[in-house]
């Protein structure tokens, strides 16, 4: 183990150090920021939001029949449905 007459000069030493490292050589310099640039102007055009939809149509099943002496088209339609976000159980 090394001895030293006084531990003075190790610690001016490693005061001195520290001293001289953690000083920026670098000046700061401050730039203005930059101004905004703005785009080719483009028409807005008003939101126009799409009609609200209760349900999905799933399937459709028609059966029709002419009746051409009456100018008639008598049918039956079967229609699947499913709630498109919340659960129903009516139809408006």
């Amino acid at each position: 183990m090394i001895k030293l007459a006084s531990p003075f000069p190790l610690i001016y030493m490693t005061a001195l150090t520290f001293l001289f490292s953690c000083a920026s050589p670098k000046k700061v310099v401050e730039t203005k920021p930059a101004t905004p640039v703005k785009k080719a102007s483009t028409p807005q055009y008003p939101y126009r939001a799409t009609a609200t939809q209760a349900f999905d149509l799933i399937h459709t099943k028609l059966e029709v029949s002419f009746d051409w002496s009456l100018q008639q088209m008598p049918a039956t339609a079967e229609i699947t449905l499913k709630p498109h976000f919340y659960e129903s159980n009516k139809l408006f």
